[in-house]
C-alpha cells in the first residue's frame, strides 16, 4: 500500500502543473484532502486475498496457497525512474528508488524518555 501511495505522491509532486513551482511550494500545496484521496486509491488497489494471506502468514497457518504475487512494484520504480530523468530531477538509479520506496520497511520502535524528546526536537533547530 506504502508504494501506491508514495507513487501517487510522486504524480502529485512530479506533475504538470507545478513545472514552474518549487518544491517546498508544491508540498505545502498538498492537502489533507489529497492525501486522504490517496490513501483510499491506495487501499483500492489491495486484494482482499492478499489481506487474508497476511492474517495467515501472521498466525502462522498452514495449508494456505498464496496467490501469484502481481504487484506492478518494477513497472512503478522504473516509471518514477523515468519521470526523474525526464524532469531533470536526477539521474536515480532503480536501486536508489526501490530503497527510498521501501525505507519504512527497516524502522524500529522504541519508547523515547521525555527528555530524550525534547533533546531531538532542540537539535533538529
Amino acid at each position: 500500500m506504502k508504494t501506491y501511495y508514495r507513487c501517487d505522491m510522486l504524480r502529485a509532486v512530479l506533475g504538470g502543473d507545478n513545472a514552474d513551482k518549487g518544491l517546498l511550494e508544491i508540498i505545502k500545496a498538498i492537502t489533507v484532502k489529497d492525501t486522504l484521496f490517496m490513501i483510499a486509491k491506495s487501499w483500492d488497489h489491495i486484494k482482499p486475498s492478499t489481506i487474508a494471506d497476511c492474517w495467515y502468514n501472521s498466525l502462522h497457518i498452514g495449508g494456505r496457497a498464496s496467490e501469484v504475487d502481481t504487484h506492478p512494484a518494477q513497472s512503478i520504480t522504473t516509471d518514477v525512474t523515468e519521470n526523474c530523468r525526464h524532469l531533470g530531477l536526477g539521474n536515480f538509479t532503480e536501486t536508489e528508488i526501490n530503497a527510498w520506496m521501501n525505507c519504512d520497511n527497516k524502522i524500529g520502535t522504541k519508547t523515547l524518555t521525555d527528555d530524550q524528546i525534547v533533546n531531538i526536537v532542540t537539535e533538529e533547530q
